[in-house]
């Protein structure tokens, strides 16, 4: 049956600029870094689960993969859907469903049962970067998307940063199921704040799908066109290559990040947090500057930025490993160093999704670029665990490395001049 969008509901009057999309980008900001509060949540609880449950590395690497593996799958899905309904409804729905896969999470004392509701996380936490991606190219124009998407972006580390903090207090006063849970209804409040919130603003929403279309012949040629669209430009499928190695790091690598800490370092859980919340504090100041720059000197080459941010990151990883924890301030500014070079990349990426996607099929674009990082992350996740038990992190150091070269590689050719 023929899907009909109402032109009432769905053409209305768009926002108004200025003040508008500041307050647009500001809901976008709560509502995404609460998103991130219910994503990390496992990593940072995984010393003390690991001591309490009786796993090993490779054991706590299954579950941080059940998560990147589903979500690499999902993103594609999610991206999908996202093009076809108001991703305002889309956006408050995926962060209640992982709220609620966070409090079964902390229920759970079983792998199987602690893999399971970490991979639904993963699936409801695919909803949310598509949903905001489909709000920014609606609301911004095209030679602003680097900057904006860098604001938005700067989501990411305050919400994992202010997560980290909450958990490194709450779990050695209230254990680390209690501090899960509590985390949890924190997204819940603050998904529904968002929603009623952002209902109060019109927009004008293209729409994916069978509107126009008589037959499923042609609303099947209309899908293909889409894949077509992002499939055939080479371009756009090297970012995606480039997104592997970097999510390897950003995501796969940082998984584990409290965990060294506590393991390699010899760091209380309080530090641990502390030094992951420094990570996004220079994740912050590199998305941001990374988005700016691209757009203000580099005039929208993202490729030629996202080079320099993963070839440097090749290098502070050595620092990283090598700088012992003891010299305080030196390894402190190397974490925060860190964060800033890591996130820089994972910033051009995403609005590589604006630049080369039209406006019907950003949540698509947008699923592709998470489908290959998620790839990477998974791969890592897994990987670095398996590596650390078997031969010790020193390999796991080594393997992430390389990836940042071979990311700076795949971002060079990415834009052309």
């Amino acid at each position: 049956m023929t899907q009909k969008v109402s032109s009432q509901s769905h053409k209305t009057k768009a926002p108004k600029k200025d003040a508008s999309k500041l307050n647009i980008l500001v809901y976008l900001i709560a509502s995404y870094g609460s998103y991130q509060f219910m994503r990390l949540t496992a990593s940072m609880v995984a010393p003390k689960m690991k001591a309490e449950l009786g796993f090993d590395n490779k054991e706590i690497g299954l579950i941080f993969a059940a998560f990147t593996a589903v979500y690499a799958v999902s993103r594609i899905v999610s991206g999908m859907i996202s093009d076809r309904v108001d991703p305002r409804f889309f956006l408050a729905f995926g962060l209640v469903g992982s709220a609620c896969c966070n409090m079964l999470f902390g229920m759970s004392s079983i792998l199987g049962n602690l893999m399971l509701f970490w991979g639904i996380n993963a699936f409801f936490q695919s909803l949310g970067a598509p949903s905001c991606a489909r709000i920014l190219k609606h609301s911004i124009d095209k030679k602003n998307y680097g900057t904006y998407w860098a604001l938005w972006s700067s989501s990411n580390p305050i919400g994992s940063g202010l997560i980290f903090l909450f958990l490194s207090l709450m779990i050695p006063t209230f254990g680390w199921r209690t501090s899960i849970t509590s985390a949890a209804f924190i997204s819940i409040a603050v998904a529904l704040l968002i929603y009623f919130s952002l209902r109060r603003y019109n927009f004008t929403f293209e729409y994916a799908g069978r509107r126009g279309h008589t037959s499923d012949e042609e609303f099947a040629k209309a899908h293909m066109s889409y894949f077509r669209e992002i499939l055939t430009n080479k371009m756009f499928l090297r970012v995606c290559i480039a997104s592997f190695c970097l999510y390897s790091i950003r995501v796969g690598l940082f998984n584990w990040f409290p965990q060294i800490m506590y393991e390699v370092k010899g760091a209380k859980i309080q530090l641990s947090g502390f030094m992951a919340a420094i990570f996004e504090v220079g994740s912050l100041a590199g998305g941001l500057l990374a988005g700016w720059v691209s757009d203000k000197y580099f005039h929208g080459n993202r490729g030629a930025v996202g080079f320099f941010y993963m070839f440097s990151t090749a290098l502070v990883l050595l620092l990283l490993w090598f700088v012992p924890i003891e010299n305080g301030w030196i390894y402190t500014l190397i974490v925060m160093l860190f964060g800033f070079l890591a996130f820089g990349p994972q910033v051009l990426a995403g609005v590589s999704a604006l630049d080369h996607a039209s406006r019907k099929t950003v949540g698509l674009a947008t699923g592709f670029i998470s489908l290959f990082g998620y790839m990477g992350a998974s791969f890592t996740s897994y990987f670095l665990g398996y590596l650390s038990e078997e031969f010790g992190w020193g390999w796991g150091f080594a393997l992430t490395i390389m990836l940042a070269l071979m990311g700076a590689f795949f971002f060079k050719i990415s834009y052309k001049k």
